[in-house]
């Protein structure tokens, strides 16, 4: 994702009928090669006569040499000489498309937090847990029951696999806990195929997916 800088370009070309302006010296100097034909920075690998006019073209030639590859792709871990050739590699992982769901997405929850909340009629905490020392309070006697287990010395959902023992408040909880004795992993990236046996370990996965992109782009 390229940003343009709005810094005034007070440094204009000197050289006749060009127009071009910089907002740097610097960036006027290095310019002023291009109509001088200067080339002051030469490529010191044996057998090879190269010059160029900038230090960063020097700097992207000597990897050809080298064989360096300093710009890797997050998703499928390619690497490449050049940035410009990994941003074409990315557009095949459709990572445009994606951060664009991303952003859609965001925006969506952002309107659904802007919303005015209108206040439910049985929305006051009259169910409260009477274990000694906790101050809990729920909108509804299910969610009471649910939390009061947590306070019982037998937990109701039992693991069934052999020589486990572990015993569980919730459902959903022994649900996980058994993939670490399958081995299930039923959430998958759909960018890179990576699977998770937890759907939170899978969301920051995809962060880190996102991360990567947006500062290459």
């Amino acid at each position: 994702m390229r940003t343009f800088s709005t810094k005034a370009r007070k440094f204009p070309c000197p050289w006749d009928g060009c127009g071009k302006s910089y907002t740097k010296s610097s960036h006027v100097t290095a310019h002023m090669r291009v109509h001088t034909g200067e080339l002051p920075f030469v490529c010191t690998w044996e057998g090879c006569d190269g010059r160029f006019s900038r230090a960063e073209t020097l700097t992207r030639h000597f990897r050809k040499h080298s064989g360096e590859r300093d710009f890797s792709c997050p998703v499928c871990k390619a690497s490449f000489l050049r940035k410009d050739h990994l941003r074409g590699h990315m557009k095949r992982h459709n990572i445009d498309r994606f951060l664009s769901a991303i952003a859609s997405k965001q925006g969506n929850k952002a309107k659904r937090k802007r919303k005015p909340s209108i206040p439910a009629a049985n929305s006051t905490r009259n169910h409260v847990c009477s274990h000694p020392g906790c101050d809990k309070s729920y909108t509804r006697a299910s969610h009471l029951k649910a939390h009061e287990i947590l306070h019982g010395e037998v937990l109701p959902f039992r693991c069934p696999w052999e020589d486990c023992g572990r015993s569980f408040a919730r459902s959903f909880e022994l649900s996980r806990h058994r993939r670490q004795h399958t081995g299930e992993k039923k959430f998958v990236c759909h960018i890179c195929q990576q699977a998770f046996m937890r759907s939170d370990h899978l969301s920051m996965h995809v962060k880190r997916h996102i991360f990567r992109a947006v500062s290459i782009f």
